[in-house]
């Protein structure tokens, strides 16, 4: 069992209040949604959810553990998203050393595509 994704799960039945709102929002069958809950219930050796055709209900240990991993799943979940980093601007200047031979073959191959995909304004070879 991915007891990480089976928190996600039981995350997101507790949020959006079904087990089919939750399996919509994380883009996955009803099916899958119960077995982790399932499984979930089965390792923790303990009930979470008190489930009937019209309606779900949290038991105490439940609500418990809901609260002890809702800022984990959050925390997981913000990880996963780009980062600011991705989206800063590069600049600055690039120095290279290198032996003759390897200096042609950086400026033959390597240098055209890193011009390429990081336009210089001003470039000079000495």
């Amino acid at each position: 069992m991915d007891k990480l994704k089976a928190m996600t799960i039981f995350n997101a039945v507790v949020e959006e209040g079904t087990m089919s709102g939750a399996a919509q929002r994380l883009g996955i069958a009803n099916s899958v949604v119960s077995k982790n809950l399932n499984e979930l219930e089965a390792w923790l050796e303990r009930k979470l959810i008190y489930r009937s055709t019209r309606s779900l209900k949290l038991s105490m240990e439940g609500k418990d553990y809901y609260e002890k991993i809702k800022c984990i799943v959050s925390s997981v979940e913000s990880l996963e998203q780009k980062s600011e980093v991705d989206n800063v601007d590069l600049s600055g200047t690039v120095r290279l050393t290198a032996p003759v031979l390897i200096g042609k073959k950086l400026c033959e191959k390597v240098l055209p595509k890193l011009h390429f995909e990081f336009p210089m304004g001003n470039c000079r070879v000495a």
